[in-house]
């Protein structure tokens, strides 16, 4: 999922985004090993809606 693209996953509570992790790893091609930038979704961002039941908790 691109990292712009966002999914209401707590409705009426808050929002996630998907964050994206970049990796180099090296691949075999034709014997040699070419390096080679992957992308993978690595963890979603949570924010609270501000006058949600529990903004106040997470916000303290």
């Amino acid at each position: 999922m691109p990292e712009s693209d966002q999914t209401t996953t707590l409705p009426g509570y808050g929002t996630c985004q998907t964050r994206i992790h970049t990796a180099t790893v090296l691949k075999n091609v034709s014997g040699t090993l070419q390096p080679v930038n992957i992308k993978t979704a690595a963890y979603c961002e949570c924010k609270a809606q501000v006058g949600s039941p529990v903004y106040g908790i997470v916000m303290g």
